[in-house]
């Protein structure tokens, strides 16, 4: 159904309602680098022309908003700081 492959969006700040989110950060999967801090691969197509497609750059956090999307089959981690 289109229901389950369109993308999901994701109120961190809902999820957290009784704090206050000070800070986020997206980590690889294994949460031990901070993903801005990763290599983007190129990724070559077979195909007319081999074209070459770059990752995907949609997935930003917009500041003070906290709205994540999620794509279908997607996983992502995510550090969170809270104020005090």
């Amino acid at each position: 159904s289109d229901k389950f492959s369109s993308i999901a969006r994701v109120d961190l700040q809902s999820l957290f309602s009784r704090r206050k989110i000070k800070e986020i950060v997206e980590l690889n999967l294994s949460a031990v680098q901070n993903k801005s801090e990763m290599k983007s691969l190129d990724w070559q197509v077979e195909g007319e022309d081999n074209n070459f497609i770059k990752h995907s750059k949609r997935n930003k956090i917009k500041d003070e908003e906290y709205i994540i999307e999620l794509a279908p089959m997607e996983i992502r981690t995510f550090q969170l700081e809270f104020h005090d």
